[in-house]
């Protein structure tokens, strides 16, 4: 009897068995224990709520190496790595990895905790040998905000702030350039430690500017070494340099290179509303320096070349070939012609010689002159208003020279006066000894 029940159990299961097979073989495959059918959309469907699903685990050696992997590469085989292999750039780690037949390499899927995944909240157990944040081929990298380029990196090195989105570097902008040639103007042959910043305007109005620092920056064979430089680009693309410093302190302002300690070259300003060199807001070949830096004198005459003009002047000696002073009427007022007390004022002045206690190469030996203190109690405006951190004042010896020839033409209208009494009384002494 127990045969019998056995036989028919060993028929329904085949039976059930077989039942299966041709569903399995119709339908999608579904792993559940619930009995329900797998999604239509998948060829396998596992479902459990306290169960997971193992992928094969193998230790690859490389992401170029199919094996131990056997059989033909399939394009998306999915394999757990286990182990650290590999030399860069196909280095493997611990992880997820799918064989790609494009490029016959296991690709790793990324995840939170992987070395190689540049992550927004950090990143950790990075190696600077190998890991980075970049471009492998010929390709700039663009960093941006609001969807928009703001620092670009171009595939030369080159570092653009702020770039145009749509255009090509170099473009209107900031720039920044550090170690290799410049990239607009090659045949300026930098060395390789140069420095740059560049600003482009978007305006055709001849204002790049931009600032070097670098071996050779001045462009001139024959006067090499580091330097700091300013300058911008003319009309038909050559730099211009308008500020240079060397090494040495070395301050050029007009050229390239310094030939002295301070160097100024140049030609005179000139500004959309001109200026012809004759007020205090013309355009000057002058260097001009200032008490407050807007009162100066700035009236350069047209005619003369490059020069200082400057507020004060303190130093110890001067030397020149010429010496102006402005003496136009247009500049004064008041004026009047001088009388017999100024030439009182005039004999009471004590010329004297003396030595200085702080000798210099330019002024050794007797010297001739007057006291200030006793010029300012006679004529009060030649003499220094202020005086200096040690107490001293100086005097305005040119302005004793109208007093000069006020009191020389005095004296020569006296002996005018004198020589004609003295011929009028030569007459009458002459008629006096014919008789």
């Amino acid at each position: 009897m127990k045969i019998k029940e056995n036989k028919i159990r060993l028929i329904l299961l085949t039976f059930c068995f077989i039942a299966s097979s041709n569903f399995l073989y119709s339908q999608n495959v579904a792993i559940n224990n619930t009995g329900l059918p797998g999604a239509n959309s998948a060829a396998l469907d596992i479902s459990s709520s306290e169960k997971g699903i193992l992928i094969p685990r193998v230790a690859l050696t490389s992401r170029n190496v199919f094996a131990p992997i056997t059989g033909s590469p399939t394009n998306s085989l999915l394999v757990y790595n286990t182990q650290v292999s590999g030399v860069f750039p196909n280095n493997v780690y611990p992880g997820y990895y799918y064989w790609d037949n494009t490029v016959s390499l296991w690709e790793r899927i990324l995840s939170s905790n992987t070395s190689d995944a540049w992550l927004t909240n950090g990143n950790a157990l990075t190696n600077q040998n190998i890991n980075f944040l970049g471009t492998t081929d010929n390709v700039g990298l663009n960093f941006r905000t609001n969807n928009l380029n703001r620092i670009q990196i171009c595939d030369n090195g080159n570092i653009n702030i702020d770039p145009n989105p749509t255009g090509t570097f170099p473009r209107n902008g900031k720039a920044l350039i550090w170690s290799g040639t410049e990239f607009f103007n090659s045949g300026l042959n930098f060395n390789s430690d140069l420095f740059a910043m560049y600003r482009y305007d978007s305006l055709v109005d001849n204002s790049i500017l931009r600032l070097t620092i670098g071996d050779n920056v001045n462009f001139q064979t024959n006067h090499v070494g580091d330097r700091f430089q300013f300058g911008y680009l003319d009309g038909i693309g050559s730099f211009q340099p308008t500020l240079t410093v060397n090494v040495q302190g070395d301050l050029s302002i007009g050229r390239s290179h310094a030939i002295s300690r301070l160097d100024v070259t140049g030609v005179k300003l000139s500004y959309a509303n001109g200026g012809n060199g004759t007020s205090n807001d013309a355009a000057t070949q002058a260097i001009i320096t200032s008490i407050n830096g807007v009162s100066r004198q700035n009236d350069w005459p047209n005619a003369w070349g490059g020069g200082l003009s400057v507020w004060d002047i303190c130093g110890t000696s001067t030397y020149f070939s010429a010496y102006f002073t402005r003496s136009d009427s247009t500049l004064k007022k008041d004026v009047q012609i001088m009388n017999n007390e100024i030439s009182e004022r005039f004999f009471k002045l004590r010329p004297v010689t003396y030595n200085l206690k702080n000798e210099t190469p330019e002024l050794t030996g007797k010297q001739y002159g007057f006291i200030a203190q006793e010029v300012g109690e006679l004529f009060p405006t030649l003499v220094t208003s202020k005086q200096d951190e040690s107490g001293t004042i100086g005097m305005n010896y040119q302005g004793l020279i109208a007093p000069t020839i006020y009191v020389v033409q005095q004296q020569q209208l006296e002996i005018i006066e004198l020589r004609k009494m003295i011929e009028k009384q030569q007459a009458i002494l002459n008629e006096l000894l014919k008789m």
